[in-house]
């Protein structure tokens, strides 16, 4: 008997020691493990952000236009034929590779009438201003003796003198880019400037404006990519370069980011001095005898641009200005753009504060409440404070996530089967739930949102939230859970139950969930959401009293989004027109859209104009619809809360549903480009002009 316990715990003690042993190296090469990948993935950050890191100051488009690779620059159509790929064009013919860094080109693609000859080819010009990182202009080269211009900024200024009429498209890059040959974001702006050169064309075929107009498209680089992750992939293959070229450059944001900042001013004292030559050449709006036929001498516009961390650039060199501009503002006047005729923010990588400065600015000028109301100023007298001409000058527009504002609550889902009270409660909730139901229209649970100014750029300023709800929707869906917060309702008992996920889905979903849970209550973190949350998705918090068909309370903090932009075709069945097909291609048409959002507000004029929609417009006295390619509304579709601005407000930070603006840079729908420009061509908050008898 005590042979056999000894044996068993002889046994025991090897067990036990050969399960120690084992731990210890499991231990042992989990350390290992670990210390391997840190190592790695240092080794991966040295080589990104050292052996192929950016130059500091280099210039990339500073070629005088009289350097000898710049001769013949006056209609480029081979960015139509290959594909509007740089590199492409360079592997074709070598030559490129020095006549691409001209300062100022041509391009042209072709038309629907399919002839090659230039009268046939729509041209654009593009342009570059390109800055150091202290904001210092790039230096030209190639320039010849005795030439006066001394800086690309000069050579704009002569190239918009000697043109008599002029639409300038100036487009200010984000993070990860610069005006390096093969740069997508360059192909981005000739893609803008050929829409706006066919757009410009339709204009003069069908309503004898705009023509001789010359379009001009202003690239403003600077160095936000600090790894050539162009390089990176040329060296290791698209598909591994991607993946190492991913893995090196998020933490260049933190010093990117500060950069944007410091060139933001140079930047705009540059394009302000181009408006004022602009606002020299305009007179009265009258054939000139010097112009040709059809066109005024009045035609000049510029539309400002600026995509993420450019967004951040135009928003903090112009958050001062403006709200002095609001402060001094006299009612009823017109509130002018600060530069051009409109500045859009693309998905801009801003914090939140810089918006709703502006709006506090107006905020403490208008009584939005009948207890803020004094002897000299009433609820009322608010609405006047802008008038019902006053355009947009200032729109921040960004790939949201989550329809409505506030998501869908639980409470939501029970009123909306609950029996209407009226007929707008009636129409709203059987709009509204089969909807919310079926997962589709905007209350869909897998938006393509702007995940780097939702997820990443709130990480990047210590706020683990945002990405603690995505973590937390990723684990719900793994574990087959229909989630309110995601924005989906449980499905009524006539619907048939989801398929439920299996054990394996289940288990792996309980770590994931644990992460979301760490992440949202992490300690020490930065909770201020007008510093760590970007321009476009800090909602206003929906009051706890209305439904969704209502819009009575406001907010008690009325600050963030203001309007939401919804595409008018159905999610992915509009993809962006082929570059070399702009000319041709019917998608890529615009109409005009005259008179469109004073005519929204006069509709509903009995309520001073607010919850104005554009799908709802009173008609033009020519009877045609003219109306805006997607579809915009003041406020939102179904938010459960009151306006937090005027429906004259010029100040719009638009939410977008993915079928016009998706993911971070998912701009280039020929509707969503229509639908910016048209701001612009078409004077669309200008009175419709009367018939005359």
């Amino acid at each position: 008997m005590g042979q056999a316990i000894m044996r068993v715990i002889s046994f025991l003690l090897r067990t036990g020691a050969v399960l120690v042993w084992s731990t210890l190296k499991i231990v042992k090469w989990m350390f290992i493990g670990v210390i391997s990948l840190a190592a790695g993935y240092v080794v991966i950050l040295v080589m990104g952000n050292v052996v192929f890191a950016t130059k500091r100051n280099e210039a990339h488009r500073n070629l005088h236009p009289q350097h000898a690779d710049c001769a013949n620059s006056s209609d480029w159509s081979v960015l139509a034929e290959s594909q509007n790929n740089e590199l492409l064009a360079i592997e074709r013919d070598p030559s490129w590779q020095r006549k691409l860094r001209c300062a100022i080109q041509t391009h042209s693609v072709p038309t629907a009438s399919g002839d090659s000859t230039s009268q046939e080819r729509l041209k654009f010009n593009l342009a570059f201003l390109e800055f150091m990182e202290d904001g210092s202009p790039q230096p030209l080269e190639g320039r010849p003796a005795g030439s006066a211009e001394l800086s690309q900024y000069a050579l704009l200024q002569r190239h918009l003198l000697s043109t008599p009429s002029n639409f300038v498209i100036a487009f200010a890059h984000g993070w990860r880019h610069d005006a390096k040959i093969g740069n997508d974001n360059v192909s981005d702006l000739r893609h803008y400037a050929a829409h706006a050169a066919r757009f410009l064309a339709e204009r003069c075929n069908k309503e004898g404006r705009f023509c001789g107009t010359t379009v001009t498209a202003i690239y403003i680089g600077w160095r936000g990519a600090r790894v050539d992750e162009v390089r990176i992939k040329q060296t290791f293959g698209h598909q591994i370069g991607g993946l190492l070229a991913n893995a090196t450059m998020w933490i260049t944001l933190f010093d990117r980011k500060p950069i944007s900042e410091e060139i933001g001013p140079s930047a705009v004292t540059a394009l302000r001095g181009l408006d004022r030559i602009l606002d020299s050449k305009k007179s009265p709006a009258a054939p000139s005898t010097d112009m040709p036929a059809g066109s005024l001498s009045n035609d000049q516009r510029m539309i400002v641009l600026g995509h993420s961390l450019g967004g951040n650039m135009m928003m903090t060199a112009l958050k001062d200005q403006l709200t002095k501009n609001i402060i001094r503002h006299d009612k009823g006047a017109p509130f002018e753009s600060p530069v051009g005729d409109m500045v859009v923010l693309l998905n801009p990588a801003s914090e939140a504060g810089h918006w709703t400065a502006l709006q506090r600015a107006v905020w403490h000028r208008v009584a939005f409440r009948a207890s803020e109301a004094n002897a000299t100023s009433t609820v009322g007298d608010g609405h006047g404070l802008f008038k019902q001409e006053q355009p947009p000058v200032l729109m921040s527009i960004t790939a949201a996530r989550s329809w409505p504002p506030s998501g869908i609550w639980p409470q939501d889902c029970d009123w909306l089967r609950m029996p209407a009270r009226n007929k707008n409660e009636a129409e709203a909730k059987a709009k509204i739930l089969p909807l919310i139901e079926s997962n589709r229209s905007v209350y869909v649970t897998d938006v393509n949102y702007d995940w780097a100014t939702h997820d990443l750029f709130p990480l990047f300023k210590f706020d683990f939230r945002p990405v603690a709800l995505t973590v937390q929707r990723i684990a719900d869906r793994m574990a087959a859970r229909q989630a309110i917060e995601s924005g989906a309702c449980p499905a009524s008992r006539s619907v048939q139950p989801t398929e439920k996920a299996s054990g394996f889905w289940k288990l792996l979903a309980r770590p994931i969930a644990l992460l979301a849970s760490f992440l949202r209550n992490a300690p020490f973190m930065n909770t201020d959401r007008e510093q760590t949350h970007t321009i476009g998705h800090l909602n206003p918090q929906r009051p706890s009293t209305d439904t969704l068909a209502e819009r009575v309370t406001l907010p008690i903090r009325p600050f963030g989004t203001t309007h939401e932009l919804v595409g008018d075709r159905d999610r992915n069945s509009e993809t962006p027109v082929f570059y070399g097909d702009i000319g041709r291609d019917q998608s890529a048409s615009c109409p005009s859209a005259t008179s469109w959002l004073w005519r929204a507000r006069n509709l509903n004029r009995s309520s001073n104009g607010t919850l104005w929609d554009s799908s709802k417009l009173e008609p033009l006295p020519s009877g045609q619809d003219a109306k805006p390619s997607a579809n915009i509304v003041h406020s939102f579709l179904s938010p459960g809360m009151a306006p937090i601005t005027r429906a004259n407000d010029p100040f719009w930070n638009v939410r977008a549903f993915d079928n016009a603006l998706s993911e971070h840079g998912g701009y280039m729908l020929s509707s969503f480009i229509c639908t910016v420009f048209q701001f612009v061509l078409d004077d669309v908050a200008k009175a419709p002009a009367q018939p005359t008898n």
